[in-house]
């Protein structure tokens, strides 16, 4: 039975869509209409269970970010500069900020994206370091 739900879900996630169970059964949801265009999804659940999706607009290189907070799915670009969204990996934390990190293609650099302040904030994160001694 878990080799059977792993498939399931790594299928609807490929499809970036968001599946739970509720008492009826299963529920399917898709988040965005152009199955083209996705590529590379991260899901997270904030405090309340609600589905939040981090990816790769393949075909315009665009971050894109999708949430079900309001109890339908909507979807905005995060991230337009560059060929960027690559690998994606969405976290939220304990005040329900989402977190996302992911690779900006044409400069190679890794980059990082928060709403803490309920807009967008998008920065290169520094991954040199040195250690001390």
């Amino acid at each position: 039975m878990r080799k059977k739900r792993f498939g399931v879900l790594a299928w609807i996630l490929f499809l970036l869509v968001f599946s739970f169970i509720e008492t009826s059964g299963i529920v399917i949801e898709k988040a965005e209409d152009n199955s083209n265009t996705l590529f590379t999804p991260s899901i997270a659940l904030d405090s309340n269970g609600k589905a939040h999706i981090s990816h790769l607009d393949n075909t315009n290189g665009d971050l894109r970010y999708c949430n079900n907070t309001a109890g339908s799915w909507s979807c905005v670009a995060v991230d337009t500069t560059n060929n960027v969204g690559f690998q994606s990996t969405i976290a939220i934390d304990s005040n329900n900020v989402v977190h996302i990190s992911y690779r900006d293609i044409t400069t190679s650099n890794s980059r990082y994206c928060n709403n803490t302040g309920g807009t967008w904030s998008c920065a290169d994160v520094d991954l040199s370091y040195s250690i001390p001694g």
